[in-house]
């Protein structure tokens, strides 16, 4: 009990005090958790914290999602980061977040109230121009567009030929004369 009463103070404290950035990271530890535990009440944390993240940060009108909740009135513009510095930029972290969410909530066969992987493509689109003119500077966004294709894609064929097998015939085709062999 002294755990769960442990997240909940953490949770509600970056909620109310921080940024998009350290809710994002958060939730992909969750998400890590869940993954190397199997365990759903990491899965179902990381979905509330989401579900929190998006009802508090997200830009719904031009996608991505703000540093700063509204509440913090002293801003005169709200700011959506981008860009990558030592650590990943919120955007990027929340694309990766709600990329990894959305593949594991459909897994799961749940039927939440949001589209995660939506919201993840929505994020990606509110910053793909600045993406196509500097591709370096959002590694991180960049991550988030493979983790969401990723999950789409088919799974590659990762079969290695044994040595000394049947497929001698194709080391020989390897060394041909075309490839300097």
């Amino acid at each position: 009990m002294e755990r769960k009463k442990w997240f909940h103070s953490l949770s509600h404290w970056l909620l109310e005090r921080s940024k998009d950035f350290w809710i994002t990271l958060l939730g992909l530890a969750l998400m890590n958790l869940y993954e190397a535990t199997g365990d759903l009440k990491w899965q179902e944390r990381a979905q509330t914290l989401a579900d929190a993240m998006i009802d508090r940060f997200h830009d719904a009108e031009l996608g991505g999602f703000y540093d700063t909740h509204a509440q913090h009135d002293w801003l005169i513009v709200p700011v959506k980061s981008f860009q990558d510095r030592a650590t990943p930029s919120g955007n990027g972290a929340a694309c990766q977040f709600l990329a990894l969410l959305g593949n594991t909530v459909s897994l799961l066969g749940a039927n939440p109230d949001r589209d995660y992987s939506t919201l993840a493509g929505e994020t990606l689109n509110a910053f793909w121009k600045l993406l196509e003119q500097n591709p370096y500077v959002g590694s991180s966004l960049l991550m988030g567009y493979l983790m969401l294709e990723g999950f789409t894609m088919p799974k590659p064929d990762l079969q290695r030929p044994e040595p000394g097998g049947d497929d001698e015939e194709s080391g020989a085709r390897l060394a041909s004369p075309a490839l300097g062999g």
